[in-house]
């Protein structure tokens, strides 16, 4: 018994020590590939796809995540924790359990909760077995942790702490809230094991469009984010840097902890501030230019947002907006059912495209053509900005104009930082 209890103790202290330098790491900071779903690395890509169909799908995904975020902040809806439907563009590698198994997980900074389809899954494919994970535990009612979860239920007759996520269109995810490793494999080819994430281990997942997802790492401003419980660990803090979709540009990374500081010497900073979902990532918008003339803003304020591809702003601004940029190309426009202003550029293949500027508290954001438009195929160019609604509904800066910015989420300090730089190189 006594040689017994002493090999046990040994392996326990061998492990403990391998995984010493791995946690060390950690605490430093660590970075991660992000995958675009249509990148050949994704287990999404389909290679019979043109780079128009492509793009095409990506502008709709966009179309549905507005539709979706304009129930969310619908005035009967704001205080129901409703989330955008998880049509991600980005796709994050994580090894989930022990033995660690590998999954492709969407990123959304629009959400807290991470979850993974767990088997047995109704409705959905499962990709996480937490039977045959050692490191697994699921939360049962009396856990204190359980209590301090937001979205948790625990009525009568139950004992397991369960957990339902309603999305804004009607799809909705539901399991029971546990804990397990997540190892994230770093982009300098070492291993990071994160110890008792709180996830969503889903066994009911009904998505009314078909999505793909089977995963999500939340990154929203909640308590229960992936950003916020690596807090104690890193910092709360992370950054991401996209480089170009759709060609062969080197790869976007995501960042935590001391590899999320921003730190270019064109770097600058502007405050997060508060809004009607409290999940999200507000900065102020004050005004927007097109070449260097001033267009009225009546929004308050806009969120970033890597769930779509587009950016949203009020109709009212993309109706000026859209007149201004057909003053100043003017070219014939032709009629695409993605978007709404499209340009056939056939005949005149040395475009003057208008340059547009984001303002921000301190902060200015000049745009390029790559941000601003979208080419649908050779011959026509569309504006990559739609309506996202009223101005009483935050816009939406999407993901294609964050492209070659280093973007840094510091949520202790409450500010996110941006630098222009080249992202296959940084």
């Amino acid at each position: 018994m006594a040689s017994s209890s002493f090999t046990l103790s040994f392996l326990l202290s061998l492990i403990l020590l391998l995984l010493l330098p791995l946690l060390a790491s950690a605490k430093q900071g660590f970075s991660v590939e992000l995958i675009h779903r249509d990148s050949p690395k994704s287990p999404l890509y389909d290679p019979s796809k043109t780079l128009p169909e492509q793009l095409r799908e990506a502008a709709r995904r966009s179309i549905a995540r507005a539709d979706h975020l304009r129930r969310v902040f619908s005035d009967d809806t704001y205080h129901s924790r409703l989330f955008p439907n998880p049509i991600g563009d980005y796709l994050i590698e994580v090894n989930v359990g022990t033995p660690a198994h590998k999954i492709f997980a969407v990123i959304d900074t629009g959400s807290d909760l991470t979850w993974v389809n767990c088997n047995p899954c109704i409705g959905c494919h499962p990709t996480f077995e937490p039977k045959s994970s050692s490191t697994y535990h699921r939360f049962s009612c009396g856990d204190n942790a359980c209590a301090d979860f937001p979205i948790h239920s625990c009525g009568k007759g139950h004992t397991t702490c369960d957990y339902t996520l309603p999305y804004a269109d009607g799809s909705y995810t539901s399991g029971f809230l546990a804990t397990e490793t997540f190892t994230f494999d770093t982009t300098p080819g070492y291993e990071v094991p994160i110890l008792n994430v709180v996830f969503g281990c889903s066994h009911f997942t009904q998505m009314t469009v078909a999505t793909d997802t089977v995963a999500l790492v939340g990154l929203g401003r909640g308590d229960d984010s992936l950003a916020s419980q690596l807090g104690t660990i890193v910092g709360k803090k992370f950054s991401y840097c996209l480089v170009p979709p759709f060609r062969d540009a080197g790869s976007s990374h995501i960042s935590f902890g001391a590899n999320a500081v921003v730190s270019a010497p064109n770097a600058v900073s502007m405050p997060l501030i508060n809004g009607p979902i409290p999940s999200f990532y507000y900065v102020p918008l004050r005004s927007l230019t097109l070449n260097g003339q001033s267009i009225p803003v009546n929004s308050r304020h806009v969120m970033l947002d890597t769930g779509a591809a587009l950016t949203m702003l009020d109709s009212d601004l993309v109706q000026s907006l859209e007149a201004g940029v057909k003053n100043i190309m003017k070219l014939p426009t032709v009629q695409r059912p993605e978007l709404s202003l499209c340009f056939d550029i056939r005949s005149n293949r040395n475009v003057r495209y208008p340059i547009i500027t984001f303002e921000f508290d301190g902060v200015s954001l000049t745009l390029d053509v790559g941000h601003v438009f979208m080419f649908l195929d050779a011959n026509t160019a569309c504006l990559a900005i739609i309506s996202s609604g009223d101005a009483d509904q935050p816009g939406v800066i999407g993901n294609r104009a964050q492209v070659n910015f280093h973007v840094g989420y510091d949520l202790d300090n409450r500010k996110i930082s941006i630098a222009g730089v080249n992202c296959a190189y940084f």
